[in-house]
């Protein structure tokens, strides 16, 4: 039984995505909503950063001021 190749098993190339902050606010603490986002996008060559469920307004706003998605 053959298993199909996914992107993770290929070797590294040159970033040529976005770089992406996945959140959600403070008031959702939904974690898998994050965790697949994160995996699809990545997939499809996305630098990605998730920091999390229940992220407060002043930490998610320092924190796309420090990782400056594009």
């Amino acid at each position: 039984m053959s298993v199909p190749a996914s992107s993770h098993d290929a070797a590294p190339t040159a970033f040529s995505g976005r770089r992406v902050l996945v959140s959600s606010v403070s008031s959702d603490s939904h974690t898998w909503n994050l965790v697949f986002l994160q995996l699809l996008l990545e997939d499809l060559g996305h630098e990605v950063t998730n920091i999390g469920a229940c992220v407060p307004d002043e930490l998610l706003i320092a924190e796309c001021r420090r990782h400056r998605p594009t």
